[in-house]
Formats: structure tokens, sequence, C-alpha cells
């Protein structure tokens, strides 16, 4: 019985060893921001945002390029923000559908722009853009929504998440 009663002993002392740790995992984590928009402004917006937080040979991520339904929606902005995102010299690295690689052979603002493409055709019924500490969810309903997350943590797991797929995919 005394030998029953030390390992149940044990057992405790590990146990409580274990909560600090515990205890810190289900504290929510701090300086998060989750904010939802509808819309095309919403999207011009957030594009924007990236093109003015990024600094010199800073990165944009892009899965799910969109074609048509971007273009359109970025209308006359497009040109203005890839401009400026040339001019800052900030990179972007675009994963898409084998079916925009012909729309992104002919898209003018190509510089500082690497391209990579998925194995098999899809539509694209949503995006992911990632930068600094930000990860757009753009879903491209009726009128774009867009899930705008501003969290370190959340941004680092979609920047590794995008690593995984763009080591995976094709560039031709």
């Amino acid at each position: 019985p005394r030998k029953l009663e030390q390992i149940e002993k044990e057992k405790v002392e590990r146990l409580k060893s274990y909560i600090p740790e515990l205890e810190k995992l289900m504290t929510p984590p701090k300086n998060i921001l989750v904010k939802t928009s509808v819309g095309i402004e919403a999207i011009q917006t957030f594009r924007r945002i990236a093109i003015n937080e990024l600094k010199r040979n800073e990165t944009l991520m892009i899965i799910g390029g969109s074609g048509d339904r971007f273009y359109s929606t970025m209308g006359s902005k497009y040109d203005e923000i890839e401009t400026k995102r040339i001019k800052k010299k900030i990179h972007k690295k675009l994963i898409a559908f084998p079916s925009e690689r012909d729309k992104l052979k002919n898209d003018k603002y190509r510089q500082f722009s690497e391209f990579r493409f998925f194995n098999s055709y899809h539509p694209t019924t949503s995006s992911i853009n990632i930068f600094g500490n930000n990860v757009g969810i753009i879903i491209w309903s009726t009128e774009p929504i867009l899930i705008h997350i501003k969290n370190e943590e959340v941004a680092i797991s979609y920047k590794n998440y995008f690593n995984e797929i763009w080591s995976s995919t094709k560039t031709s």
C-alpha cells in the first residue's frame, strides 16, 4: 500500500509541474483583432493597408489568386496600388489555379512578383492574403466578404502554411 501511495504522489507532483503550462494554453491571445467587412471598398482598403504597412523587400503572400474577380473588384485602384508596391519594392508571391496562368502572364505589374500554380483546376471561391501581422480571408461571393485577422501568432501560422504550399506547387 505504501508503494502505491508513493506512485500516486509522484503522479500528482508531475501533474502539478504541468499546471503553469496548461494555464498558459487557456489564456486567450493578446492583441488580436478580428474584423469582418463586406463589399468592394473593403477589399480595396485591405490591399491598400498591405502596401502601406509593408516595407521595402517585404512580401505579400496570396493563396488562391482569383483573377477576374480580383481585377474587377480593384478596378482603377489596382494600377495605383500596384504602382506603389513596385515603387516600394514590395514582393508578391501568389499561388493560383492553372486557369489563372494566362491572366497573370499578361499582368503589366509583374515586377517583384512570383507565381506558382496548384496542380488541379478549381474555381476560386476564396483567397488568403498574408502580410506583416495580418491575414485577410476573402470569400468571393456576390458581394466579397473580408475576414481581417491582425495578430502575430495567427500571421506566423498562415505564413508557415503558405510556405508549405509554396514548396509543393509548380512555377509553370
